[in-house]
C-alpha cells in the first residue's frame, strides 16, 4: 500500500508547483514583451532619425542651390543703388534666375522663412517654408506678399536663426550681421542654424554672384544702374 501510494504521488503536480510554474512563465513572458517593445521603439527612433538626416541633406542641397544663385537685381531709384535682397533672423527674400527648363527666362522671387507653430499649421512645432513667384522683370522695388507657390521644407523646428556675412562698402571689413537690407550688394555668406528637439544643425552657404552682376555699367566705374 505504501508503495502504491508513493507511485500515485509522483504522477502529477501539486497546486503550489503549478502556481510557481505559472508565475515563472508570466515573468518570462513579461521580460520578452518588454524587450520586444524596447527593440521596436529603438527601431522606430532610429528610423525617424534616419529620415530626418535624409530630409536635412535634401533641404540643405536645395537651399545651397537656391541661395547660391541669388541675383543682385537693382531696384528702386538709380540713386539708391539698392539690391533686391532682404534678410532677418527668421527668413530671407531675394531674386534668382529661373531654371534652364523655363524657356521664357527671367527671374523668380524666392522667400525662405521659418513660421512658428500656430493654429494654421496644426499646432505643431514651426515649419521651414519656401515660396517663389515668377516675375515679369518690371519691378520697381522688392514685391511684398506676392508668393504664389509654397513648399514645406522641414517640419517640427523649434527655432531658426539666420545670419549674414559681408561688407557694406569697399572700405569696410566684412562682419556677421543679424539682418541684411537696403544694401548695395549681396552678403558673401549666409549661415542658418536649425534647432530641433533632437539637436541642432548649422550650415553656411556662399553666394556666387557679386554686385557687378546686377549693374549695367562696367564694374571698374564702381557705380551701378538697374538692368531693367
Amino acid at each position: 500500500m505504501m508503495r502504491g501510494g508513493w507511485r500515485n504521488s509522483t504522477l502529477g503536480f501539486t497546486l503550489l508547483e503549478m502556481l510557481l510554474g505559472l508565475g515563472l512563465l508570466g515573468l518570462i513572458t513579461l521580460a520578452l514583451f518588454t524587450a520586444l517593445r524596447f527593440g521596436t521603439h529603438s527601431w522606430e527612433r532610429a528610423e525617424a532619425k534616419s529620415f530626418q538626416v535624409v530630409d536635412l541633406a535634401l533641404v540643405e542641397s536645395l537651399l545651397r542651390r537656391e541661395i547660391g544663385k541669388a541675383f543682385p537685381l537693382r531696384v528702386g531709384l538709380a540713386s539708391e543703388n539698392k539690391v533686391a535682397f532682404e534678410g532677418d533672423q527668421r527668413g530671407l527674400k531675394f531674386f534668382a534666375p529661373l531654371p534652364a527648363h523655363f524657356s521664357t527666362g527671367g527671374l523668380s522671387l524666392i522667400e525662405i522663412r521659418h513660421e512658428p507653430a500656430d493654429a494654421a499649421n496644426g499646432g505643431r512645432r514651426g515649419v521651414l517654408v519656401l515660396r517663389h513667384t515668377l516675375q515679369n522683370g518690371q519691378e520697381t522695388d522688392l514685391p511684398q506678399n506676392e508668393a504664389t507657390m509654397t513648399s514645406r521644407l522641414l517640419d517640427d523646428i523649434d527655432s531658426v536663426s539666420i545670419d549674414y556675412f559681408g561688407r557694406d562698402s569697399d572700405q569696410a571689413q566684412p562682419t556677421w550681421k543679424d539682418s541684411w537690407d537696403q544694401s548695395g550688394r549681396l552678403p558673401q555668406l549666409i549661415r542658418l542654424r536649425l534647432a530641433f528637439s533632437s539637436g541642432e544643425r548649422e550650415f553656411v552657404i556662399p553666394t556666387q554672384l557679386g554686385e557687378e552682376a546686377g549693374c549695367s555699367q562696367a564694374s571698374y566705374q564702381r557705380v551701378c544702374g538697374s538692368r531693367r
